[in-house]
């Protein structure tokens, strides 16, 4: 059996009376070589390469004008002419190949030409083992300068690159004429996964929708076996694997989520106060201590100290010890208090506080006795000490919730990170830097 022709793909959708509609194969004569061109969208193309020569002819004009001679051998493509893939719901065929590189030269990628009959013609582009499925649209843009974004609906296109394209080796049949050495300028602008890009050749401008493609679609697509070319950096429309939106709204349930445990855990267990120490010390010695008396405590829990001193550009320190009157079990601190302020250049200014706070964590149930010291010695001479000390238990610490909030937002820390990582990647190479 002879190679089945394009009418022989039954594409999933009707098509549209715009469709373009094609003959059987047509076979034409290389004019430089006498090989047979095989033209699969007979018609419509208007440049073939011959397989045989690499010869570039014109296959519009009957009498076969040669657009470029040959001038290296035809070379292997990762996607053959006349290779079938199901993509987006619709059988393509390969039937053309061109190989092009930016206007330095160090940067290549390969476009494949697509068709069908029914549904027209579109693009593979691969880069770097990146896979975009393009679509030419139909649609005017307002431009006005490469600087600015272009919408498309709701979608905004965030300018990247200009290139000057240039045309480093073709093979197959092509709708437009093209050979090795043709030149054109293009703006590419993204919004991942998708980019519109902008070619501008022959007084007439071509848009393009590009929609990143995997590989392992692009594999299954067209049924390969052989390894696909490895990924290399980031694609300008590869999509972030950070999704943003998810992130966000995990972040927000867990800090909610903290917040109502914390409150609910307050509510449930509310505090309950156990002793108030009140005392004006006179400073004679620096330092004075004190017992206070018996305090029952009558299950493990953690017991927050709260104290107080009226502290005026001056300090105080307490030396605080929970003594168990029948184990002699004792739970140890050192509270400082100080407040200083004044008045400098940059205007008024303070530090420190009158009050501190602090916890005895697990402290076992049974008979307790506070004994604290007073270190006044930053008073003035003659001035009294007040001091205030709040014993209460059951307290649900603030600082509990602030650290499992920071707990919690470990994870998107990270990811945000990993996001902001990928997109340096992503613009590292674009004509403009990320707003």
């Amino acid at each position: 059996m002879g190679d089945p022709t394009l009418q022989d793909i039954s594409p999933t959708e009707k098509p549209s009376p715009a469709s373009p509609r094609v003959k059987s194969i047509q076979s034409f004569k290389c004019p430089a070589c006498g090989g047979e061109i095989n033209i699969r969208a007979a018609g419509i193309s208007l440049s073939a390469v011959c397989a045989h020569c690499g010869t570039v002819v014109d296959v519009s004009d009957e009498k076969l004008i040669i657009l470029q001679r040959a001038n290296e051998q035809i070379k292997q493509t990762f996607l053959e002419i006349g290779q079938r893939g199901h993509l987006a719901g619709v059988v393509w065929e390969v039937i053309g190949y061109a190989l092009k590189s930016d206007k330095t030269g160090v940067y290549y990628w390969d476009e494949y030409l697509l068709f069908n009959p029914y549904q027209g013609f579109r693009f593979l582009v691969q880069m770097d083992g990146h896979w975009s499925f393009v679509k030419v649209i139909k649609k005017e843009f307002d431009k006005f300068g490469f600087n600015t974004t272009v919408w498309m609906g709701m979608t905004r296109f965030k300018p990247f690159l200009q290139d000057a394209p240039i045309v480093q080796y073709v093979k197959g049949e092509f709708y437009w004429r093209i050979k090795k050495g043709d030149r054109s300028r293009t703006e590419d602008y993204v919004a991942p996964p998708l980019m519109l890009s902008f070619e501008y050749g022959e007084g007439e401008i071509t848009a393009a929708l590009c929609d990143y493609t995997e590989p392992q679609e692009i594999a299954a697509a067209f049924s390969l076996t052989k390894p696909m070319p490895p990924k290399k950096g980031v694609a300008p429309n590869q999509p972030n694997p950070v999704k943003t939106g998810m992130l966000f709204m995990f972040t927000c349930i867990a800090l909610a989520a903290a917040m109502v445990i914390h409150s609910t855990t307050a509510a449930v267990s509310p505090a309950k106060e156990l002793i108030t120490i009140a005392e004006t010390h006179v400073p004679g010695d620096q330092v004075l201590s004190f017992t206070s008396p018996p305090i029952e405590i009558p299950k493990q829990t953690n017991i927050q100290v709260l104290s107080y001193a009226p502290v005026d550009n001056q300090w105080v320190e307490l030396g605080l010890s929970l003594e168990n009157e029948a184990t002699g079990e004792a739970f140890n601190m050192r509270q400082p208090i100080e407040y200083y302020h004044g008045v400098d250049i940059d205007g008024n200014w303070s530090e420190g506080g009158r009050t501190q706070e602090d916890f005895f964590s697990g402290v076992p149930p049974g008979t307790y006795r506070l004994v604290y010291e007073v270190d006044s010695g930053a008073y003035a001479a003659g001035q009294a000490a007040d001091i205030k000390i709040t014993l209460r238990r059951g307290v649900t610490p603030w600082s509990n919730l602030i650290l499992t909030m920071l707990f919690i937002l470990i994870w998107p820390g990270i990811a945000w990170s990993r996001k902001g990582a990928f997109e340096s990647k992503r613009w590292m190479n674009s004509d403009f830097a990320p707003e």
